[in-house]
């Protein structure tokens, strides 16, 4: 017992500690004899997994389960340490007369789980974020691309019909559309770096008014089609410090 990795208790039928074995001290940083004939659940136990283990005690006493309760106890520098306690009821047995638990500290294990709760959660936040970012593209980048297409269209069967009337404003409106579309994959781009901590930080100032313009302009077909009108109801000399980029995600 004395060489055991784990720490082997005995306790009456109330639950009282009477031998605690020497490698309690390796593990929880007590001496055996400061956990004998104190109450342990109370004074040792994290508040949260205290009736958790009087029930799991309960259990072993009663022959329902031999336990395999997990619970934090207290380390001498004041940390928590993670314990799994495993036992069977020996009060019968004339020689022990006590209930026998065998505790181990699980303390990495619980700290490796948490790893692995925390990395699935990683995974899914970043596969949300994926569909998400191609279901935004898909979704704003096709009012601009169908105006570049329609304006193609006309334009090159007003070309072929010898018809050069206005075809330098279907021009325009495809460049115009043209770079739209690639301010606004250059914006979702950006804001994909954000979600996933790759984006740097470099503030400065600028004109606000100029920025949610530019940000305005992206949306002025789609806001054409459904007979929406945007406007921008702020003074033009608002300067900003911030990332220019960023502000520019956002809005």
């Amino acid at each position: 017992m004395k060489n055991s990795f784990d720490i082997l208790v005995l306790l009456d039928s109330n639950g009282n500690q009477h031998y605690v074995s020497e490698s309690c001290e390796k593990i929880l940083g007590y001496k055996p004899e400061e956990l004998i004939n104190i109450p342990v659940i109370e004074k040792m136990l994290h508040p949260e997994d205290q009736e958790l283990v009087i029930r799991g005690f309960t259990e072993i006493v009663t022959g329902v389960s031999n336990g395999g309760t997990q619970y934090r106890h207290r380390h001498k520098n004041g940390g928590w340490i993670y314990l799994e306690a495993f036992g069977t009821n020996q009060l019968e047995n004339p020689l022990i007369k006590s209930v026998v638990i065998n505790v181990r500290d699980i303390t990495e294990r619980k700290k490796i789980e948490k790893e692995l709760i925390e990395s699935k959660t990683r995974l899914s936040e970043a596969n949300a974020t994926k569909d998400r970012f191609f279901s935004i593209i898909g979704h704003d980048l096709k009012s601009p691309f169908n105006s570049i297409i329609g304006f193609s269209d006309i334009l090159l069967e007003q070309i072929q019909n010898k018809d050069y009337e206005r075809i330098d404003n279907y021009a325009r409106i495809i460049y115009d559309s043209s770079n739209r579309a690639m301010n606004l994959l250059t914006n979702l781009l950006e804001w994909s770096r954000t979600q996933t901590g790759r984006l740097e930080f470099n503030p400065e100032f600028f004109e606000l008014k100029s920025a949610i313009k530019e940000i305005v302009e992206l949306y002025t077909d789609s806001a054409k089609q459904k007979r929406i009108a945007i406007s921008i109801m702020l003074p033009h000399d608002i300067q900003a410090f911030a990332d220019k980029s960023i502000v520019k995600t956002i809005l």
